[in-house]
Order: structure tokens, then C-alpha cells, then sequence
């Protein structure tokens, strides 16, 4: 259930609003009517997060991804390149101390769109699958996928090539089809009206020779669709990984499609030369166990833009919501972060605002009980949380480790503001309610962020790419030793 917060948070925006004035009138008399300092700056406090690590990661990064590459366990981190070429980012860090070296790996003849890593034969060394643009100069949009067999965690020697029709921006490994244990390729796909799969029975047995197969789908789309980003999350936690996809095209918002698990292949199936038949023992096609659901979230505002989606329960009522940043193309920047209550706010405000929507689910009587019958995902606005800045990824998991979910974000600084780029996060207390964002100056203009344990000390670090200086800054989370760096307070204003 969505519970209707306004009425609390229009009272903490009125409470903030005081706090602000007086946290600026305090701001000026330490620092004097001539002082350069930035008009974000604040009284400070402990947030937990080390000094930054900063990691050379030998080229200009286009996207971040936190994956075990070395099947030790810890998050490596995945970096593709505007080239033909990607790093391979290796964590050897221990509690407290970080360490990290790049490995350059060339990937073919034409630029990188994505990486992803699965253990496909289940040998302790996730496989490498990278994801192309076309290199064939014939007309046809084909999108070349390579995946790469991963020898001892370190080398890989290249087992397969696919090509993928259209439309293909991201993927990841995922066990798509119910009735093996093998992980399969999932990538988005504007052909296949939202996400195709390439279906493993072995690692040197792609079904079908590798082409791709429709998965689930929304039916027939009759717009253009563009999809940009591609993240598996369990909305329901039901054990199965769903489908968010960030749709850039006619219908800017999200696709949804909620995993249903099937075990077993039905016993009649369908042959276009005999009609209906009891299945051979024999037969094997993975996609009689694919069922997903699918839905959609379109965005109403004019010029809307969804840019990165992510995933939590931040109103702790056992159901994953959603947080979508967007941009805009009308407003002005405020000097203040704000938090927005009402859609219509949106109107006047500037480029990028992250929208939260709290997820609840409808289907058959009955379904709430068993993970495999038909669901389907609804998404309803619960606000929103802007903070003054080109933001360009976001993050949700509870980095202050107070129980809470957070919304982590990074973001480039305006030029009003020095240019000043950050770290931040929102700190969130449930229901939807977040206090003001803290934030950490990072050494460059970020383009993407990453989440995980890095450190293996059970508290959750953050990295961002600074593609501009080809560095990667990664901040540990110092679990409460009070030897963190202290964050800049960012007040809400209206």
C-alpha cells in the first residue's frame, strides 16, 4: 500500500525552509561578507565515507558497473571505453584499505556499447560478454556481441560471436529460462518489443546457434522505442530477478516486466506443421519456461527525458519502488535542493529531478501467495528530490546503515556554482522522507556511480567515473569508526 505523506511533507518543508535561513545566516557570519565560499556550503557532520581512492583507469569511461570479474567474491568494476576497448578494473582491497589496478582489454573492431560478466560453466571465473555497434557498413543496424571464456580470472580466449538485431544498449546475465540452472544473455531490444535473450544450455551450446529469442514482450509496439538502460532487480521478492528498462523513444518512461517463474516445459505444445502435440521427451526449447509480465510507466510532461532508473523499498512496505531521474527542459536552477510534493512543481524546474514512485502490484485473486502466478507492476508518483546540479546516475541502497534506504546520486556542478561536482546522497528515514543530502566534492565532472562492498567489511562503498580525467574515485564507508570525511549539508529550500 502507498500511504499519503503530503500533509507530513509539506509541514517538513515548511520546518526546512526556517532551518535553511538559518543555516545561511550562520554561514555568513562565520565566514564574512567577503568570503568565496561556494553557496552550498554548510555546517558539516560525520557521514561515514573515507576520503576518496583515486584509481587511473587508463582511458575516458562511458559507463560503470560493479561485477565480480575474478570470481573472488569482491566487486570489480567494468569501465567501456569511446573506443574499441574497455577496463577491467580488479579490487584487491582488504577492510579499510582500498586497492585497485586496470587491465586494458581490447574488444574488437568497433566502439564498446556495454560489458556485462556471468558464470556461464560454473567454474568459479565469470565469463566476459561485450556488446558492439555495428562494424559492417551495409545498412543494417547490427549490434555484434562477443562473449569471452574466462581461463583463470585474469585471461579470457573468445568462444562466441553473436550478432543481435536492432536496438540492443545494455544486457546482463540472468537465469532466464526457469528449468536450468545455465545463465543466459538478457539485453534490451527495440525489435523485440523489449527484451531478447540469448539462451545457454552449456557455454559451447548457445540455443539455437545464438540468435537471439523474444523474451515476454508488451505486446505489439507500434511506437519507436529506445532503450538506454537495462536494470534486474526482484520488485517483488519473489526470488526471480525483474525487468526495468529506461525508454528514451516516443514514449519516454519505463518498461516493466515482472519474471513469473515456469520449472517445467507444458506437455502439449505447438508445431506449425502438426498442430498441437504432446512434447517429445526429447525437445528442448528454453523459452517454454521464459514468462514475464509486462507493463509500462510513460511519462506525461512535455520534453521529459528518462535518464537511469534504480531500485528499493524506501517506503518499508515489502515492495521494491522505484526511483527515475529525469530531465527536463524548462526552469531555472535554484540555489537550494528542494523536495518536490506536487507533480505540477515540476513545470518550472530545472533539468534534472529524480522522480520516486512507490510499486504495488494487481493480478488474480490469489497471486500475492504464489511467486508464479500472473502479476503485473504499477508504478504511482510519490514525489520527487532535486539537487542543484546536472545530476547523471543514481543509486539506491542505505549507505549510512541506520536501516533506512537512501537515493545516492552524482552530479556535475553548474557553472554559477564554480563548477563544483558531487557525491550526495539523500538520507532516507522510510515512507518516503529523506533528510536534506550530504555531500562529497568529487575531482571531476562524474558520469556514472557504483554501489557495493568493495572492501568485504560488510558496509556499502561508492565509486564514481570521472571520465574527463580518466580516474575512478572510490570512497569506502568507514562503518562507524567516526574517521570519515565530514559531508557539505545541502538544506532543502522552496
Amino acid at each position: 500500500m502507498c500511504k499519503d505523506r503530503r500533509g507530513t511533507v509539506e509541514d517538513s518543508q515548511s520546518n526546512g525552509v526556517m532551518g535553511a535561513v538559518l543555516l545561511l545566516l550562520l554561514a555568513l557570519l562565520a565566514s564574512g561578507c567577503g568570503s568565496r565560499t561556494s553557496p552550498l556550503e554548510s555546517p558539516r557532520q560525520s557521514t561515514g565515507f573515507m576520503p576518496p581512492e583515486v584509481v587511473n583507469v587508463l582511458g575516458a569511461g562511458l559507463d560503470l558497473k560493479a561485477e565480480d570479474l575474478d570470481g573472488d567474491g569482491k566487486a570489480d568494476l567494468l569501465i567501456p571505453f569511446l573506443a574499441s576497448s574497455l577496463a577491467l578494473v580488479y579490487n584487491d582491497s582488504t577492510p579499510g584499505a582500498p586497492a585497485f589496478s586496470t587491465t586494458l582489454f581490447a574488444a574488437g573492431p568497433s566502439r564498446v556499447i556495454t560489458a556485462c560478466s556471468g558464470d556461464i560453466d560454473s567454474d568459479g571465473y565469470p565469463e566476459l560478454a561485450v556488446l558492439r555497434e555495428d562494424d559492417e557498413d551495409d545498412g543494417l543496424y547490427i549490434t555484434p556481441v562477443d562473449v569471452y571464456r574466462n581461463l583463470d580470472g585474469a585471461s579470457y580466449e573468445l568462444l562466441h560471436e553473436f550478432e543481435i538485431w536492432q536496438g540492443a544498449e545494455d544486457m546482463a546475465f540472468d537465469l532466464v529460462n526457469d528449468d536450468d540452472d545455465v545463465p543466459d544473455l538478457l539485453l534490451t531490444s527495440a525489435l523485440y518489443d523489449g527484451q531478447a535473450a540469448i539462451y545457454f544450455e552449456s557455454i559451447t551450446e548457445p540455443y539455437d546457434d545464438g540468435r537471439a529469442q523474444k523474451v515476454g514482450g508488451y505486446g505489439v509496439q507500434e511506437e519507436y522505442i529506445e532503450f538506454t538502460q537495462m536494470v534486474l532487480h526482484d520488485v517483488d521478492h519473489n526470488g526471480y530477478l525483474d525487468v526495468l528498462e529506461v525508454n528514451t523513444g516516443d514514449k519516454p518512461g519505463l518498461k516493466l516486466a515482472m519474471h513469473m517463474p515456469v520449472t517445467s516445459a507444458p506437455a502439449v505444445i505447438f508445431d506449425p506443421w502438426q498442430g498441437w502435440i504432446i512434447r517429445p521427451a526429447d525437445y528442448f526449447d528454453p523459452t517454454l519456461c521464459t514468462n514475464y509480465r509486462g507493463s509500462e510507466l510513460v511519462l506525461d510532461e512535455p520534453g521529459a527525458i528518462p535518464l537511469r532508473v534504480a531500485c528499493g523499498d524506501l517506503n518499508e512496505d515489502g515492495l521494491d519502488d522505484v526511483a527515475l531521474l529525469v530531465q527536463h527542459p524548462s526552469g531555472q536552477y535554484f540555489d537550494y535542493a528542494m523536495k518536490l510534493t506536487q507533480i505540477s512543481q515540476l513545470a518550472t524546474f530545472p533539468s534534472h529531478v529524480v522522480y520516486i514512485y512507490c510499486s504495488s502490484l494487481s493480478g488474480p485473486e490469489g497471486f500475492e501467495s504464489s511467486p508464479t502466478m500472473d502479476r503485473r507492476l504499477n508504478l504511482a508518483w510519490a514525489g520527487g528530490l532535486y539537487f542543484p546540479g546536472w545530476v547523471t546516475d543514481i543509486r539506491v541502497a542505505d549507505v549510512n546503515y541506520d536501516d533506512h534506504l537512501d537515493v545516492i546520486l552524482c552530479s556535475e556542478g553548474p557553472l554559477h556554482y564554480g563548477g563544483i561536482s558531487y557525491l550526495a546522497y539523500f538520507p532516507g528515514k522510510g515512507d518516503f522522507d529523506f533528510d536534506p543530502p550530504l555531500a562529497f566534492p568529487t575531482g571531476g565532472p562524474p558520469l556514472r556511480l557504483a554501489v557495493a562492498d568493495f572492501d568485504a567489511d560488510s558496509y556499502l562503498d561508492a565509486a564514481v567515473l570521472l571520465p574527463w580525467t580518466n580516474e575512478l574515485e572510490v570512497r569506502l564507508n568507514d562503518g562507524g569508526s567516526g574517521l570519515g570525511e565530514e559531508g557539505i549539508i545541502i538544506p532543502f529550500m522552496e
